[in-house]
C-alpha cells in the first residue's frame, strides 16, 4: 500500500504477485450476452467505439476493445488487433487516465481528455 493509491495485488497459483490499479480482462471467441443487451449503441453485435476506444455518450470513461468493439476503421476482431489495442489502453490509462481522479465530485461532470489515436 502507498499512501493515497489504490493498489491491488493478484497472487498467482506459483506464488508470485504482480501490483496494479486496474485490470481488465478479456477472453472468448465472440462477444458475449452482456454486450448484446447493453444499452450501448451497437454495429453488427459490437460496441461502437470512437478512434481512441471510448464508448460515445459516456465521457471517456467507458471502453470497449477486441471482437466486442466496432471502431471507426472496421479493424478484424481478431487476437492480434485486440492484443494491440489493450496495450494502447494500457498505456493510457498509466501516463494519461491515471492522472485524472473520476471519483472526485468536481470531475464528474468532464469528459477525460484524450491523449491520441490508436
Amino acid at each position: 500500500y502507498i499512501d493515497g493509491e489504490q493498489i491491488t495485488v493478484a497472487r498467482f497459483a506459483d506464488g508470485t504477485e504482480i501490483n496494479f490499479g486496474t485490470m481488465i480482462w478479456s477472453a472468448g471467441l465472440s462477444p458475449v450476452k452482456m454486450i448484446s443487451s447493453s444499452d450501448f449503441k451497437l454495429n453488427r453485435s459490437r460496441i461502437v467505439v470512437d478512434e481512441y476506444l471510448r464508448v460515445p455518450e459516456t465521457k471517456g470513461r467507458v471502453y470497449a476493445l477486441g471482437d466486442c468493439a466496432a471502431s471507426p476503421d472496421e479493424l478484424p476482431p481478431t487476437a492480434t488487433v485486440a492484443e494491440q489495442q489493450a496495450l494502447y489502453l494500457a498505456d493510457c490509462f498509466n501516463k494519461y487516465y491515471s492522472a485524472v481522479d473520476v471519483t472526485d465530485e468536481k470531475n464528474k461532470d468532464d469528459e477525460i481528455p484524450l491523449p491520441g489515436n490508436v
